[in-house]
């Protein structure tokens, strides 16, 4: 996650959202994976469109694996649930699921919470409740490739 308040203090930064507008490219047109569309947003643009280099995702990122991307952060740190609790097994389940990962998706968590304490959410709010119960924050996540 980038803090953009603060790089823009040192490098002229652009959303893409901001990009669009700037180039009279409707707000729909923004991928929904976060990659940069170069066949939708340079040649539509109603001004000369830009001359730039891209730069992969692989030497972005540094060819890391393993790396999540996401869209924020929550606003404070979970706190993982005490040994005697009952939810340190769910805990240590949930841990297990990750493997050697940084994220675990929507279905997997569902399915596993629902497996093995019955809860389920149908709102993202109760998404929320429910993961931070178990020591887990909801992030937001995307690959780009």
């Amino acid at each position: 996650m980038l803090d953009l308040d603060a790089l823009r203090k040192q490098v002229p930064v652009v959303t893409v959202a901001q990009y669009l507008q700037l180039h009279g490219l409707p707000d729909a047109l923004e991928a929904d994976d976060g990659h940069w569309d170069l066949e939708a947003y340079h040649p539509n643009s109603s001004i000369t469109p830009p001359s730039l280099a891209v730069i992969t995702n692989k030497d972005y990122d540094g060819g890391l694996h393993g790396v999540a991307r996401v869209d924020r952060l929550p606003a404070r740190q979970i706190e993982s649930p005490h040994e005697e609790s009952p939810e340190w097994e769910v805990y240590q389940g949930l841990l297990k699921l990750l493997r050697m990962e940084n994220t675990v998706t929507v279905g997997a968590a569902r399915q596993f919470l629902k497996e093995h304490t019955g809860e389920e959410w149908h709102s993202t709010t109760g998404m929320v409740e429910i993961a931070s119960k178990y020591g887990f924050a909801v992030v937001h996540t995307y690959t780009g490739e």
